[in-house]
C-alpha cells in the first residue's frame, strides 16, 4: 500500500511595539501553508537528511495491530474518539486503576488510523503529544458539572456506557450504564494529565482527589495506546469501534 502524506505548516506574522523600555506584542497573524509535490525537493537538504530519516523511518515503520476499519476523529461522536476514550479505562490494568469513566479532548487527536496495519508512526502522528495518563476522583455532582462545561469545550470523546444528551448547548441528560448519575457517588476517571489539570474547558476535573499521574516512560499517552494495539495483535484480534450515542447533540 502507497500512502501520500501532504504536510501542512503555519507561518506567523509577528508584530512588534519597541520602545526603549520593553517590547510588546499588538498582533500575532498565521496561515497555514499545504507542503505538497507543487514544492520542488531539495536535494542537497534530502541528502543531510538521508541519515536520520533512516534512524526514523526504523523507529516508526514497525506494525503493532491491525484495525477493522479506517477511523477519524471528529465531533460530537466519532469511532476513532472513542477507541481513545475506551483506552484511557482500559489502561487502568497497567496501573493496578480501576477506572469507570474515560476522557479524552478531540484536539488532542491530530490523525485519522488507516484499515489494516498500524504502525507507531500511525499512533505518533495520531498522538503526537507528550502528555502522560491521570486518573482522578470525582463525586456525581462533580461529574455532572464536568459534563456541563465541557458541552462548550473544544470537543471531547468519553467511554462506553456514558450516555450525555445535550439541546441548544445545555446539559439535558447523563446516564452512566443505564442508571441515572448518583450526586453522592464516587467515579473514577481515566484522562490525560493536560486535561486533569482543567485545561480545554475541563475545569472540574482540577478538583479531582485521589489523583494518581504515572510519570514512568510508558504512561505517555502514545505508548499506552501503542499497548493496546499490541495486546489486541497477540489475542489475534483488530482493533474496531463503534459509534454508540454516547454524546448526542440536539438543536
Amino acid at each position: 500500500m502507497i500512502r501520500k502524506t501532504a504536510m501542512l505548516t503555519a507561518a506567523f506574522l509577528l508584530t512588534l511595539s519597541v520602545t526603549a523600555q520593553h517590547i510588546k506584542v499588538k498582533s500575532v497573524e498565521h496561515e497555514r501553508i499545504l507542503i505538497d509535490s507543487r514544492y520542488a525537493a531539495d536535494k542537497e537538504g534530502e541528502e543531510v537528511l538521508k541519515p536520520y530519516k533512516v534512524l526514523v523511518d526504523s523507529l516508526m515503520a514497525p506494525v503493532v495491530g491491525h484495525t477493522a476499519k479506517a477511523m477519524a476523529s471528529y465531533m460530537p461522536e466519532s469511532e476513532l474518539a472513542n477507541l481513545i476514550a475506551d483506552i484511557m479505562v482500559w489502561s487502568g490494568k497497567i496501573y493496578a486503576e480501576t477506572p469507570e469513566i474515560g476522557f479524552f479532548n478531540t484536539g488532542g487527536v491530530r490523525a485519522s488510523l488507516p484499515q489494516g496495519a498500524v504502525t507507531l508512526g500511525d499512533i505518533n502522528d495520531m498522538s503526537p503529544f507528550n502528555n502522560k495518563i491521570s486518573y482522578g476522583t470525582l463525586t456525581g455532582r462533580q461529574l455532572t458539572t464536568l459534563f456541563r462545561q465541557i458541552a462548550t469545550s473544544y470537543g471531547f470523546s468519553v467511554s462506553k456506557g456514558v450516555k450525555a444528551v445535550y439541546e441548544k448547548g445545555q446539559l439535558a441528560s447523563l446516564t452512566f450504564n443505564g442508571k441515572e448519575i448518583d450526586p453522592e457517588g464516587k467515579y473514577r476517571i481515566a484522562t490525560n494529565d493536560y486535561l486533569m489539570h482543567g485545561n480545554d474547558g475541563f475545569r472540574e476535573l482540577a478538583n479531582a482527589t485521589f489523583v494518581v499521574s504515572p510519570q514512568d516512560q510508558h504512561a505517555v499517552i502514545r505508548d499506552i495506546i501503542a499497548a493496546y494495539f499490541r495486546e489486541r495483535e497477540t489475542n489475534g484480534e483488530k482493533v474496531d469501534a463503534e459509534k454508540e450515542g454516547r454524546i448526542t447533540m440536539e438543536k
